[in-house]
């Protein structure tokens, strides 16, 4: 397992940034939710998909530069490039690895993006002192509803301040509460941002701790229980702040630097102790090292009574402590110091230096007891702990638990209570833990180098990294490393380093008695020059040899030219090797290139004679070619000249024919139209003679009915005779309702419709059977055309003889005149055929119309009866006859209409036979055409768009006919049903 800790959280980054630095990268990657899209899995009503976690947490309507938490310096851009939605990305991923759960993840970036808004709120001023929150401020909506807070406790929270009196342990007093100013209100706000964010932080380290704890997180403590538990080894990494120094040193920066203070003291000693350590295990005399020591410093800083840190605490613990204050109590306790400095400059500006190990830091003291008390008022943690939101309820229990009072100590008064220690303290005990922690393991150091300001790749800045190398100790750890023996090699990397400088001595040693690395370094002496003295600068221990600079400088220089020498050697052999090879080599070629010449002149002889004799042969050839091709090319194009002429004369006498054609067709299709018209004219007229007629006899029969009426002895039979038969008609009604007899005109219908629905049925059998038999003469069509292109490859091919084509002219005219009567024949066909299916289909219309007209006069003759029956009782007998005969009237007009519904039933299926009959001449007269020619293709095609003008109107015209003839003949025998069985009820 492992575990993580925290030291010194810079919250003052929160509120406060310097030219060209970010806050916290967190706050910029929310941003670049904005551009994220959902993913596909997620659902559109998802409140955790990035559109609604933005909109929750209120960043759409805003940016960056709205808000002040972030916007003091300008700077929304990492340096280094790196884009936040990346980091942004890892950052998620991360914690869903740490078990996080997508609920969580946006309940950790809701509390965050409230910070942002906090930072944007207003206060406004009530009477003198007393100030309250701007309601009406849009980012106070957000800050309330990210944290699960309201308003008014927000408020009361931030502008007033609750003060106990008496009690115990704050239990049990008086408490009166005081009002705060708008500047303490603003102040209040950043204090419960830094607070909130600092538990955020500890909350969300802990919960890492307790994902990565595994066996050690479970069962460490368990084990630790016991007597002489064992304790595991362990692998701790530190990642430490480096040593700063800006334009404005705060609290911060002199914590930061007491700690690199502490642990540059703990590395120098590392240093020493290792190289102590190392000589003697190796057995090497040496001398003891001057090192600076800096524990001065660290007395000034953190000393007992005297330090900055105590002054600072005690400070704190002062009522009415101010900044001024423990700078006066700082210059007067601490002015001795021979690290401390502090002119009259720097008393004046409450300013004051130290001399730390990487040189004069001066620090401003604005700010300083603040920042060392960091403490949250009870009211802001109550605040928290009256949140709905579960996370805010957990940061509230972080901050309660680092707010609990110090344990009282042995000697403490009774009835005290323990306070809580400074920040100052608190990073001074953890520094001392760490301290302790490092001594009891085995460190080992990497210093991380910055090569230049702008964080670019390839550039170097000398300066600054000389600076940070001193900062960091390593010219110091250097400079101690060269005063010894910075030059160690183990005994077998030494011989194979350097045995070339003493082969001629080893070789004369005896290696049984002497140590191989010794009695290397005795002869490499020998050859050394003779002023290095005794102490050649080069030490044999057990297992490595030292070196000191000038030795290994002296031993590489020896190397180097040993090395120079024998590759002098190596390369005057490897030379001379090199021209013997390349002068046999060249002998060699010379000989073969002495017999290719002679070969090649010999060949070249050869090959002019055959030029020679090969010249005469094809001139002879090209001649005979270019006779023959001027030849053929005079008689192609008088061949081609003669195709054009005739092809000319042939397209002007079809062009003129098929003029003729197409007025043809025209006249036919408006003589057509014209006679249809006039038909329907007449028609329309018939059938409004005989409306007005059977209207004027209606008339007449009305009126004597109403005169009948008016005789009063009429009336009076009629009533008597109506009150005598009123219980039989009531009994006959009963009685026909139980047998349900149908009327003798529903009968008649039922005859009508019956026949009716066959014939439509035959009709459209016929119909169907007619479009099988148009698609056969299509595809014949497409038969016809692809032996139209046939002859026209045979004709391409007859034009090479010019005999022939005299035949083929004479016998394509005598088809052409051949041609010209059957397309007259056809075309009048054509036209009869147009005009028998508009006959056929106004008779269809004809028949819908009669359709109607026959409803009409059921729905009249069951009204008409209806009304007899409703009006029975008070009419006379009289009365009764008239409406009988009107209803027995209309009951014989009924089978005259099917009679001549059927006589034009029987006319559509005579046409529709001459239509079959009409197919299939066409049939045989399309079997004849696939023998003609070329020039009768155009007049194919507009056969063939009249034959397609006639399938549409025959497949839609008739059909639709058809159909809306069935659903209108269904409608009425629906609505005659009905009436039929209301009047019999």
């Amino acid at each position: 397992g492992a575990s993580i800790e925290t030291y010194l959280l810079e919250k003052v980054r929160l509120v406060h940034q310097s030219p060209g630095e970010r806050n916290y990268h967190i706050f910029y990657e929310l941003f670049s939710m904005k551009d994220e899209e959902d993913e596909e899995d997620e659902d559109e009503d998802d409140d955790n998909a990035p559109s609604a976690v933005i909109e929750k947490i209120g960043i759409t309507e805003f940016d960056m530069e709205d808000f002040k938490l972030i916007n003091m310096s300008d700077t929304y851009d990492r340096r280094d490039g790196v884009p936040d939605e990346e980091t942004f990305a890892d950052l998620k991923e991360a914690m869903k690895i740490m078990g996080f759960t997508r609920d969580e993840m946006t309940n950790v970036f809701g509390v965050t993006t409230a910070f942002l808004h906090a930072s944007n709120l207003t206060f406004e001023t009530v009477g003198e002192i007393e100030c309250r929150l701007e309601m009406d401020n849009p980012h106070l909506d957000y800050v309330v509803d990210l944290l699960g807070i309201t308003k008014e406790g927000l408020n009361k929270a931030l502008c007033y301040y609750e003060i106990t009196i008496g009690g115990r342990g704050g239990k049990g007093g008086e408490t009166h509460q005081k009002v705060l100013s708008q500047e303490q209100a603003e102040k209040g706000i950043l204090a419960l941002v830094k607070a909130t964010y600092g538990a955020l932080f500890n909350h969300l380290v802990a919960r890492v701790n307790a994902s990565i704890a595994g066996d050690a997180g479970a069962g460490g403590k368990a084990k630790g229980k016991g007597r002489g538990a064992a304790k595991g080894a362990s692998i701790g990494i530190l990642d430490i702040f480096g040593f700063e120094s800006f334009l404005v040193n705060s609290f911060e920066q002199l914590c930061i630097n007491y700690c690199n203070e502490a642990l540059q003291q703990q590395f120098n000693l590392f240093v020493l102790r290792n190289e102590q350590e190392e000589y003697d295990r190796e057995g090497i005399p040496w001398s003891f090292i001057e090192f600076p020591e800096n524990q001065d410093v660290l007395d000034l800083i953190a000393f007992k009574g005297t330090g900055i840190l105590n002054i600072l605490h005690d400070q704190c613990r002062t009522p009415g402590a101010s900044d001024k204050t423990f700078a006066m109590a700082m210059y007067n306790k601490c002015a001795p110091h021979k690290r401390f400095e502090a002119d009259a400059r720097q008393t004046a500006e409450q300013l004051f230096g130290v001399h730390h190990y990487a040189g004069l830091v001066e620090y401003d003291v604005d700010g300083f007891v603040e920042k060392t008390r960091d403490e949250l008022p009870k009211s802001g943690s109550d605040l928290l702990h009256s949140s709905n939101n579960e996370l805010v309820k957990a940061i509230a229990d972080v901050l309660e638990a680092a707010a609990a009072p110090a344990k009282k100590k042995p000697g403490a008064r009774a009835g005290g209570t323990g306070q809580r220690p400074t920040v100052g303290i608190q990073f001074s005990t953890q520094l001392q833990s760490l301290r302790s922690k490092i001594d009891a393991t085995s460190p080992h150091y990497i210093r991380c180098i910055k090569p230049n300001n702008a964080l670019v790749p390839n550039v170097f800045d000398a300066a600054l990294i000389a600076d940070q190398l001193r900062c960091a100790g390593v010219i110091e750890a250097v400079r101690v490393s060269r005063l010894g023996y910075p030059q160690r090699f183990a005994h077998t990397q030494f011989i194979s380093r350097y045995q070339i400088l003493g082969r001629k001595m080893k070789k004369k040693a005896n290696s049984k008695k002497f140590n191989p690395a010794k009695a290397l370094v005795h002869s490499i002496a020998q050859n050394m020059p003779v002023d290095q003295g005794d102490d050649i600068g080069i030490q044999v221990g057990k297992t490595k040899v030292f070196l000191r600079r000038s030795a290994y400088d002296l031993l590489e220089k020896m190397r180097r030219e040993r090395i120079a020498s024998a590759s002098v050697s190596i390369q005057r052999i490897g030379r001379g090797f090199l021209c013997k090879r390349r002068y046999k080599k060249a002998s060699g070629g010379i000989i073969i290139i002495q017999c290719f010449v002679r070969k090649v002149l010999a060949t070249k002889l050869v090959g002019e004679m055959r030029r020679q004799y090969n010249s005469i042969i094809l001139q002879r050839a090209w001649r005979k070619y270019s006779a023959r091709n001027r030849y053929l090319s005079t008689k192609c194009i008088a061949r081609w000249c003669q195709t054009h002429y005739r092809g000319s004369i042939g397209r002007r006498q079809y062009n003129e024919f098929n003029r003729e054609v197409k007025a043809r067709y025209l006249q036919a299709c408006w003589r057509g139209y014209y006679a249809l018209k006039s038909f329907k004219t007449h028609l329309n007229a018939i059938l409004t003679i005989q409306c007005a007629r059977r209207c004027l006899v209606a008339r007449r029969e009305l009126s004597q009915l109403k005169a009948d009426a008016k005789d009063f002895a009429n009336v009076a039979k009629e009533r008597d005779i109506l009150r005598k038969e009123a219980a039989a008609l009531k009994a006959e009604l009963h009685k026909l309702k139980e047998e349900s007899v149908a009327a003798p005109v529903q009968v008649i219908d039922a005859v009508a419709d019956g026949k009716k629905d066959a014939e439509i049925k035959s009709l459209q059998s016929a119909l169907e059977q007619l479009s099988k038999e148009k698609e056969s003469t299509e595809t014949e069509l497409k038969e016809v055309k692809e032996t139209l292109t046939t002859l026209k490859s045979e004709r391409d091919m007859a034009a090479g003889a010019i005999d022939d084509i005299k035949q083929v002219n004479e016998s394509l005219q005598t088809k052409l005149d051949s041609r010209e009567e059957e397309l007259k024949s056809r075309e009048e066909e054509l036209n009869t055929r147009e005009e028998k299916l508009r006959c056929a289909n106004d008779c269809l219309e004809q028949m819908q119309k009669d359709l109607d007209e026959l409803k009409k006069s059921k729905v009249h003759l069951n009204g008409s009866s209806d009304v007899q029956e409703s009006s029975a009782a008070p009419q006379s007998p009289a009365v009764q006859e008239s409406l009988t005969g009107i209803n027995t009237e209309n009951t014989q007009d009924v089978p005259e209409m099917v009679e001549l519904k059927d006589a034009q039933v029987v006319v559509l299926k005579e046409e529709l036979e001459d239509l079959k009959e009409t197919n299939e001449t066409l049939q045989i007269d399309n079997d004849q055409l696939k023998a003609e020619n070329l020039a009768l293709t155009s007049k194919t095609a507009d056969l063939a768009k009249s034959i397609d003008e006639m399938r549409k109107n025959i497949d839609n015209q008739p059909t639709r006919r058809l159909s809306e003839m069935s659903e209108s003949q269904e409608n009425v025998d629906t609505a005659i049903g009905d009436e039929s069985t209301f009047a019999i009820e």
